[in-house]
């Protein structure tokens, strides 16, 4: 790949950063250092040309991602033109993406990206936020799994066609990548991983071959096998304040005590990602299971309580401490909830493992609904509305990613579930060959 002048560089990173004019100057003044820095190494090579200093971050690393072992060339990232409106995109668990056109029910096109990953025990694979979509709904990123527990690349996908522009790889470094989240206002890749020292935070550009930042930002010695339980842990979802100083991430496992929510914030200007202090003896800074979601100003979480009572909660963002509970009346572990585009609404699925069922919730009466009803225990039938994973079009279609146990498998085909979320019926399914990790939607 061609390399860029620093100029080139800092009128592409001045396209990125468009809002507040004081965070981008700042950010501006320290990548002109950078670039002097760099027009004073003229005649080295890339190998050498690794500390170039940003001051937005810690480092700036060029990366070009290749996939080495298959023989596909590095192509040119050249990005659509288009969004790709009302799309469904699915992540299954044999690391194929597959993208529906609203109202079809077969792929607009399905892309392979990497073998099936090493799955864990039995087979199995964690279901969570794996895909995502550039602000501008154009690209897709991805995370193909090369085990259980995390990727050792990125793909950048075309939206409308499915063709791969980018792979990023992260061979070499020891780190697992588990989640991403995109930057609402750089459009940057925030991704979250584990390693030796622990959680990484690693921070890419919109076009996925560039590393814009780098840290360890958790020790997780404290996650060992206690019993039963074993010490593994994985990564369910990450998100991005709309400032982007702050990054979440929650992290879950057997060792439900130390599952949970940690936030890291960045001071660009100065190079700092500073991790949240717990409370506790031991991370995380909020306890909860899997998924979550900013909500004005505050986030809504999932429970580590496996019973029938309050499995959602609205708590602080700076500590979690309560501020309101959510009845949900579904048994079992919930994985994962939509909030509507009015934020009035949540809608919570149960999972096929336990009775399954469609509950929405009054955001702010906390007044909850059954819209579909519950299966039998230990034995839902799978025309009952339950599942992992959760995306919704417009307020009005959910797509539920139905896999009968906790966990997805590469091995079975899969099923989407769309579902009316005024009367809670299923209206369609749409068939995937293997089971759903993630879903996202192009509205």
């Amino acid at each position: 790949m061609e390399d860029r002048t620093g100029s080139e560089i800092t009128r592409a990173l001045d396209s990125l950063w468009k809002p507040d004019a004081s965070r981008q100057e700042r950010i501006m003044r320290g990548f002109r250092e950078a670039t002097e820095l760099r027009e004073s190494r003229t005649g080295l090579g890339l190998a050498t040309l690794g500390s170039l200093l940003l001051g937005a971050v810690v480092i700036i690393t060029l990366v070009i991602g290749r996939w080495a072992t298959s023989g596909h060339p590095i192509l040119p990232l050249t990005v659509p033109a288009t969004a790709a409106h009302a799309r469904l995109f699915a992540m299954l668990a044999d690391n194929t993406v597959v993208a529906f056109d609203n109202g079809a029910t077969t792929p607009a096109w399905t892309a392979r990206l990497a073998p099936p990953p090493q799955a864990g025990q039995n087979g199995y694979i964690p279901t969570g936020h794996y895909i995502a979509l550039s602000a501008d709904e154009t690209l897709v990123y991805a995370l193909p799994l090369s085990e259980s527990r995390g990727a050792r690349e990125l793909d950048v996908l075309d939206a409308g066609t499915g063709r791969v522009l980018r792979r990023h790889s992260f061979a070499g470094t020891g780190i697992l990548y588990g989640t991403l989240s995109v930057g609402p206002q750089s459009g940057w890749l925030y991704i979250v991983g584990q390693g030796a020292r622990g959680v990484q935070l690693t921070i890419l550009d919109r076009q996925g071959d560039r590393v814009l930042g780098n840290w360890t930002v958790r020790d997780m010695s404290t996650w060992t096998a206690r019993g039963l339980a074993p010490g593994d842990y994985f990564f369910y979802e990450a998100a991005v304040t709309p400032d982007e100083s702050r990054v979440y991430f929650d992290y879950y496992g057997a060792r439900l005590d130390l599952s949970g929510i940690d936030w890291v914030d960045l001071d660009l200007s100065r190079r700092q990602a500073e991790v949240c202090s717990s409370q506790q003896a031991t991370p995380p800074c909020i306890g909860a299971y899997a998924g979550f979601q900013l909500f004005d100003g505050n986030l809504i979480i999932t429970d580590t309580v496996d019973t029938r009572r309050g499995q959602l909660a609205l708590v602080s963002s700076n500590g979690g401490e309560p501020i309101k509970r959510y009845t949900v009346g579904l048994e079992g572990f919930v994985n994962d909830f939509a909030l509507d585009p009015s934020k009035q609404t949540l809608y919570v699925v149960g999972s096929c493992a336990y009775r399954g069922g469609l509950v929405s919730v009054d955001v702010t009466s906390g007044h909850s609904t059954q819209l579909s009803p519950l299966g039998q225990p230990g034995s839902v039938d799978l025309s009952t509305v339950c599942g992992q994973r959760t995306a919704l079009l417009n307020g009005s279609r959910l797509f539920v990613g139905q896999v009968p146990a906790l966990l997805a498998h590469g091995g079975r085909n899969g099923v989407i579930l769309i579902v009316d979320t005024a009367t809670g019926a299923t209206s369609g399914r749409l068939a995937t060959p293997a089971e759903v990790l993630d879903l996202i939607v192009a509205a």
